[in-house]
C-alpha cells in the first residue's frame, strides 16, 4: 500500500513583516480546505481505480492568498520506512545533472567551494543545500523507490512519485531514510503573491505500480493535463530512432564551409541512411549574436542546408538562445537586454573555458529580448532553411526568477516560447532541467557530455555533478531509460568509434556505442568515417536499420555490472554492460531449452553457462528457445543480432524456408544462422543446406 496516512504538510510564509509556520495533516483521500491567518489551502487525493496494476493516487495542492504575502517555503512529509535493500532512483536537475539509483548508505556532496564560483550554476547548487550526510538524497520532478535485494539492484516493484506540475515551480523529492521520510517540496520560496492570487502548489502522482507501468500512466496524465500548453507525446518515428552526425566531438569550434561539406560527401559517398546532419558550435561570429554568420562560412548558411538537403538528409543548427559573451554584439550594444540581480549586476550562468567567457543571461521578460528571439528563430527556418536547433544552456534562463515567477516557471514559459517560434520543426533540448521540456522539445539530451577519456578526473575530485564524463554519460543513459519514448526522444549524446583524437579503449567505444543504442533515440556521431577501417564501418552500419527497443527490465546486478532485458519485434535479448575496470562473470539464466546466440564472438551459449566480461566490455545475446520447429538463431549484420529480418516465410512442414522479409535501411551483409528442430536439412530460399546438431547457417545473405 502508498504510505499516505499521515502525511503532513509544512507552509511557510511572509505576511505583514512576520514569517509564520503552519502544519497540517493531509487525509489520504478525499478534499479538504485548511485556512490560515493570509492564505487558504485547497486540498484533494484522488483514487485512481482504472489502474488495475496497483493502487496510484493524485494529490492537488492550490493555495489562495487573501493578503499580499512571500512564500518561504511548502513541504509534504510522507512516512517511509526505508530498508537497506532500497534502490532510491534520483533524477538529477537538468540535463548534464549526474542520474543514478542509490541506497540508504549513499551520499550527496556539493561541488567544492572555490571552483563553485565557477561552476554552480550548471547544477542545484544554489537552490539546495547540500548536507553531505548518508541516507539524505534528493532528485526532482519525479522519483523511485525500488524494491530490489542485494543481488540485483533497481527492481522493478516499487514507489514512484511524480509532478504533474512544474510550470509553476520545480519539485524535490528529498530522501531522508534515517528520518524514514520522504520529503517533497516547491521550489517557489521567496515567491511574492497578491491579494486574491492562486498559485498551483502540487499536483502529484504517487503509485505503487512497477517502473515501467508507473511511468506510462505518469505521463498519460501529463499530456492529459498539459495538452492546453502545447505539450505533445513524441512522434512516432521518435519511437524508432534517427541517426546523426555533429561536428562537435571530433571538431569541436574548429568548423568551416568545407569541413562540413567533406564530411557530408563522405555520408552520401557511404548512402549512410542518417537523417540528421548538424552544425555545432564554431558557426556564429559570437556567442549571442545568432543572426551573423562567421567568415569561415563565405557563402552562408542557406548554402549549407540546400546542400544538406539534396543528400538526402535535415539539417540542424546549434544555438544557445538565452546567453551571450561579453564580446557579442548583444552584450556590447544591448547591455539593457541583460538579467540584472538586486544590486544590478548582469547575471552569469557559469564561466565557459571553451569560449574563455562568462556567459551572461538574457532577460526573457524583456520585450525586446523576445522580439530579437522570434527573429533569430524566423531567420533560422524560414531564411536558412534548417529543420532542427539544438537549443544549448537552457537552464541559463532560470538561475535568478523576478519576484512574482519562480524559477520553474521562467523555464516553461521560455521553452513554451521556443516550441511556439519552431512549429513542427525539430527541437533538441540541452542543458535543461527535464519536466519543462517534457512533451516540448522533439528529442532532450539526458546526460552529460562525452568525454575523449572514460573519465575527467580534475572536475571529479572537484565534486561537479554535471562534468564532461563518458562514464557519467552512460550511467545517466541507463537511468534516464524510463523518459524515451514518453517524455521525449532520448539524446544520449554521441558515440566515439574512432580510434583517433580520443583516450578510450576500444571495449569503452564499443560500450559507449553499445549503451546508446540500445536507450537512445537519438545516435549521433562526430567521427570521420572516411577514415574508419573495415571493421569500424562494419559495427557503425550495424545499427542500420534502426528499430524500437521496448526495455522490460534494466538493473545492476553487481558492482558497476547491467543487465537489461528488452526485445525488438518478437525477438528477446539480454544485454550486458561491465562498466568498471574490473572483470566479471555471469551464470546465463532461462529454461533448459533457452539458446543464446553472442553478438560480439558469434558463439551459441545455453541457460546455466557461464559468460565473462572483460574490464569495460559490452555484448548482446539473443535468446531463442530450441523447442520452436524453425527460426532464425542468429546473425552477423547487426548490433541487435536478427532484428534486421522482420519475418521469415515457410512451408508448413518447416523444411523449406521461401522468403526472408528484411527490414528497410539494411546496410551489411553477413551471415544468418537458423534452429530447425531434428532436421539434417534446409532449404533456404531454393538453397539446399546441411546443418550440424541442428543449426544451418545461410553465408552472406
Amino acid at each position: 500500500m502508498l504510505p499516505l496516512q499521515s502525511m503532513q504538510l509544512r507552509l511557510s510564509y511572509e505576511w505583514n513583516g512576520r514569517t509564520r509556520h503552519e502544519r497540517v495533516v493531509l487525509p489520504a483521500s478525499g478534499k479538504a480546505e485548511f485556512g490560515f491567518s493570509a492564505c487558504l489551502l485547497e486540498y484533494e487525493a484522488i483514487a485512481l481505480n482504472a489502474l488495475d496494476e496497483g493502487s496510484a493516487i493524485r494529490l492537488k495542492i492550490r493555495l489562495k492568498a487573501s493578503a499580499e504575502i512571500i512564500l518561504r517555503g511548502v513541504h509534504i512529509f510522507v512516512p517511509h520506512k526505508y530498508e537497506e535493500t532500497d534502490v532510491l532512483l534520483c533524477n538529477g536537475y537538468q540535463s548534464w545533472t549526474e542520474t543514478r539509483t542509490y541506497t540508504i548508505n549513499d551520499r550527496l556532496s556539493p561541488v567544492k567551494s572555490l571552483p563553485g564560483t565557477f561552476l554552480k550554476h550548471f547544477g542545484d547548487y544554489d537552490l539546495y543545500e547540500y548536507t553531505g550526510q548518508k541516507g539524505v538524497l534528493h532528485g526532482w520532478t519525479y522519483t523511485f523507490i525500488g524494491k530490489g535485494d542485494s543481488s540485483e539492484h533497481g527492481g522493478n516493484k516499487g514507489l514512484f512519485y511524480g509532478s504533474l506540475n512544474e510550470r509553476d515551480g520545480y519539485t524535490l523529492f528529498e530522501h531522508h531514510a534515517g528520518e524514514k521520510r520522504l520529503r517533497i517540496s516547491k521550489d517557489c520560496d521567496e515567491l511574492h503573491l497578491k491579494a486574491d492570487d492562486f498559485y498551483d502548489v502540487f499536483d502529484l502522482f504517487a503509485s505503487e505500480l512497477g517502473e515501467a507501468a508507473a511511468f506510462k500512466h505518469y505521463f498519460d496524465l501529463f499530456y492529459e493535463e498539459h495538452q492546453v500548453f502545447g505539450a505533445k507525446p513524441p512522434q512516432d518515428w521518435i519511437q524508432q530512432g534517427v541517426a546523426g552526425w555533429t561536428s562537435w566531438y571530433n571538431y569541436y569550434t574548429k568548423i568551416d564551409e568545407q569541413l562540413i561539406l567533406d564530411k557530408l560527401a563522405d555520408f552520401e559517398a557511404q548512402q549512410v541512411p542518417i537523417k540528421l546532419f548538424q552544425i555545432d558550435d564554431g558557426w556564429q561570429e559570437a556567442v549571442g549574436d545568432w543572426g551573423v554568420v562567421n567568415a569561415k562560412f563565405p557563402n552562408g548558411m542557406k548554402h549549407l542546408t540546400d546542400q544538406i538537403h539534396d543528400a538526402g538528409y535535415l539539417a540542424g543548427l546549434w544555438l544557445a538562445p538565452i546567453i551571450c559573451e561579453q564580446k557579442s554584439v548583444i552584450y556590447q550594444k544591448h547591455n539593457d537586454w541583460l538579467l540584472r540581480d538586486e544590486n544590478g549586476k548582469p547575471v552569469r550562468a557559469a564561466y565557459n573555458a571553451m569560449w574563455r567567457s562568462w556567459m551572461y543571461v538574457l532577460d526573457f521578460y524583456h520585450p525586446n529580448v523576445q522580439d530579437y528571439l522570434r527573429s533569430i528563430f524566423k531567420r533560422i527556418f524560414e531564411d536558412w532553411r534548417f529543420d532542427m536547433v539544438k537549443i544549448d544552456f537552457m537552464y541559463a534562463a532560470s538561475v535568478l526568477a523576478p519576484k512574482d515567477k519562480t524559477r520553474g516557471q521562467v523555464m516553461f514559459e521560455l521553452m513554451r516560447f521556443i516550441r511556439a517560434q519552431a512549429g513542427d520543426k525539430i527541437v533538441l533540448g540541452c542543458g535543461v532541467p527535464l519536466g519543462a521540456g517534457f512533451g516540448l522539445v522533439d528529442l532532450c539530451r539526458i546526460g552529460q557530455d562525452v568525454h575523449l577519456e572514460w573519465e575527467m578526473n580534475l572536475l571529479k575530485w572537484l565534486g561537479s555533478r554535471e562534468r564532461v564524463s563518458t562514464t557519467l554519460a552512460i550511467h545517466n543513459t541507463l537511468h534516464r531509460h524510463q523518459l524515451n519514448g514518453l517524455a521525449f526522444g532520448n539524446d544520449p549524446d554521441v558515440s566515439i568509434l574512432r580510434d583517433t583524437n580520443n583516450k578510450l579503449s576500444e571495449d569503452q567505444r564499443y560500450t559507449l556505442f553499445f549503451i546508446n543504442q540500445l536507450f537512445g533515440s537519438v545516435q549521433f556521431v562526430s567521427d570521420d568515417i572516411s577514415a574508419y577501417d573495415e571493421e569500424t564501418l562494419h559495427l557503425y552500419l550495424s545499427q542500420f536499420p534502426l528499430r524500437e527497443k521496448r526495455i522490460e527490465r534494466s538493473m545492476e546486478v553487481a558492482h558497476e555490472l547491467y543487465r537489461t532485458n528488452f526485445s525488438i519485434g518478437t525477438y528477446d535479448y539480454i544485454g550486458y554492460s561491465n562498466l568498471s575496470a574490473e572483470t566479471k562473470s555471469v551464470r546465463l539464466e532461462g529454461a533448459a531449452s533457452d539458446c543464446f546466440f553472442h553478438n560480439r564472438d558469434h558463439r551459441f551459449y545455453h541457460a546455466g553457462d557461464e559468460l565473462e566480461l572483460a574490464p569495460y566490455q559490452s555484448c548482446c545475446l539473443y535468446r531463442f528457445s530450441k523447442s520452436e520447429e524453425l527460426c532464425i538463431a542468429g546473425s552477423t549484420t547487426h548490433i541487435f543480432p536478427c532484428s534486421e529480418l522482420i519475418s521469415i516465410e515457410h512451408t508448413d512442414d518447416h523444411s523449406n524456408i521461401q522468403q526472408l522479409n528484411f527490414a528497410d535501411n539494411r546496410r551489411i551483409n553477413g551471415d544468418l544462422y537458423f534452429w530447425a528442430k531434428g532436421k539434417e536439412k534446409l532449404t533456404i530460399v531454393e538453397k539446399e543446406i546441411t546443418g550440424k546438431h541442428h543449426f544451418f547457417m545461410l553465408i552472406n545473405c
